[in-house]
């Protein structure tokens, strides 16, 4: 029963430390993922540019 009383004092202190995790976990994904955007985009033009190339025989 103290167990079950005491849960919105859990809460209380737990919550706020959730969302900072989360914040930051979030930030961190954002990151991660305009990195690799970027990182393909250029992987992507490389390729292009192979393939303009030497199977379209442009110059």
């Amino acid at each position: 029963m103290m167990l079950g009383l005491s849960i919105p004092l859990w809460l209380d202190k737990a919550l706020p430390i959730m969302k900072d995790y989360l914040n930051t976990t979030i930030y961190t994904l954002e990151n991660w993922y305009a990195f690799l955007k970027f990182i393909t985009g250029h992987i992507a033009g490389i390729f292009m540019r192979i393939y303009e190339k030497f199977v379209l025989g442009a110059e």
